[in-house]
């Protein structure tokens, strides 16, 4: 039985914080400015983050010292190849042909001037660079191609072309690495059927930029910025999505990172609508594993545990999933979160972890080819009393801290915590393959 879900009066309270809700989410900062602001201006700071994070300096400067011109050993396209390169780009050629050749010498040249000192010096050309690259080249690839095969099959050619030697920069400096994954999710094509397609190679790429501990964190969270576009833009089926949320799980297991990094990994494996594992004797959900997991490492800045929260709302589940421990969990949370504020109500971030907290539960719109599902637990579990009982929970906090209130009030908060300690459910697990959440 669910005891202590709140009164009538005060849910007259909490409709106006639902208003308020709403209207904050409609002008929230952009997630890559809330990361890279948490990263530098964090005040939940401790010895072991801080020399990892001094580790991470040095590795970020050793890749910006690299001076490896890969174009020293391409000769030069004259302006007869030059044309040659943008009439075959466009109207397409085969393997084998003369044409093939001059194809790979424009590419190769394109690409590799990524690596040249004067775009790593002047970041307005290299951002012209990354532009005509991905606007001028690999957009453009094939356009005077009118039948849908022969368009698909000279795209297909000239993105393999370009991941080989995209995946040449991947150990150079510093910024023609970011471009190289950047562009990643530019090897689309159009399939038979009209959908949008990344290469699969191209999400193995960046499945190893995340799996290689050589690279920086700061590497790193350009592959994971990619991963969000790459699960935007297309459906790469299920396989694709569990491969990116084990490699996102396995950089989110240390909580050393910065909160920025942090947060931009639990953005992409946010997008992962795969519920568990597709292969294998026991198939584990995967995704909801790594968000609890986080929720409850109370050794993260409450930015990234509310992060995750917000996150159980979007990721896909299936009849196995069991939203009551989760709803539970969140609410437990939620308290630390109102406890943490009244102690510090100067982090900058308790505005955006409301909003988290607030979204595990209610639906919300993001950028998406297909038609969206209602999401939220209040719309995936919308038979659970326990689940509509822990919002009702939860939504007090939220408007105290959205309202800017110096402090929650003790009462709200000893009112949520008699509700945890009253309402743990019986059942902990939220899969049968799965460890239970913890009390």
């Amino acid at each position: 039985m669910i005891r202590n879900a709140g009164t009538h009066d005060e849910s007259l309270r909490w409709y106006r914080a639902v208003f308020v809700v709403t209207a904050l989410a409609i002008t929230q900062t952009t997630l890559p400015v809330i990361a890279q602001e948490a990263s530098s201006r964090s005040q939940f700071q401790d010895p072991e983050r801080e020399e990892y994070a001094g580790r991470q300096r040095h590795a970020v400067q050793t890749v910006r010292d690299i001076n490896l011109n890969l174009l020293e050993a391409v000769p030069e396209l004259t302006l007869t190849e030059e044309d040659q390169f943008r009439r075959i780009l466009r109207d397409g050629t085969q393997r084998g042909t003369p044409g093939f050749r001059i194809l790979q010498d424009g590419l190769r040249w394109e690409i590799y001037r990524a690596s040249d000192p004067v775009y790593k010096s002047s970041p307005a050309r290299f951002q012209g660079l990354k532009t005509r690259l991905q606007n001028n080249i690999l957009d453009n690839a094939g356009r005077s191609i009118g039948g849908r095969r022969q368009k698909l099959a000279f795209r297909e050619l000239v993105c393999s072309e370009a991941l080989s030697l995209l995946k040449d920069l991947l150990n150079n400096n510093l910024q023609a690495r970011s471009l190289a994954i950047e562009l990643l999710p530019s090897l689309e094509t159009i399939t038979d059927t009209g959908q949008r397609r990344i290469l699969d190679e191209a999400a193995d790429v960046l499945i190893d930029v995340l799996n290689d501990v050589q690279q920086p964190d700061a590497v790193k969270l350009r592959a994971a910025e990619s991963i969000t576009l790459y699960l935007q833009n297309v459906e790469p089926g299920a396989q694709i999505e569990i491969k990116f949320a084990m490699a996102i799980g396995s950089e989110l297991e240390s909580w050393l990172p910065a909160t920025g990094y942090q947060v931009h990994l639990i953005d992409a494996i946010s997008r992962v609508r795969t519920a568990r594992e597709v292969i294998g004797a026991t198939r584990r959900p995967v995704v909801i594993e790594t968000l609890v997991d986080v929720i409850q490492d109370k050794r993260r800045e409450p930015l990234v545990r509310c992060g995750a929260a917000g996150a159980l709302g979007l990721v896909g589940v299936d009849q196995r999933i069991n939203g009551d421990p989760l709803a539970w969990k969140v609410t437990q949370l939620s308290a630390e979160m109102a406890a943490a504020y009244n102690q510090n109500s100067g982090y900058q971030y308790w505005s955006t972890c409301s909003l988290e907290l607030f979204f595990a539960f209610k639906h919300r719109d993001i950028e998406s080819q297909s038609t969206q599902l209602p999401n939220g637990m209040l719309n995936k579990w919308d038979q659970s009393t326990l689940v509509r009982s822990a919002y009702a929970q939860v939504l007090p906090i939220v408007a105290a801290v959205l309202d800017r209130q110096d402090q929650v009030d003790a009462a709200t908060i000893e009112n949520v915590n008699q509700w945890v300690a009253d309402n743990q459910p019986n059942n902990m697990r939220f899969d049968p393959d799965s460890l239970p959440v913890n009390p």
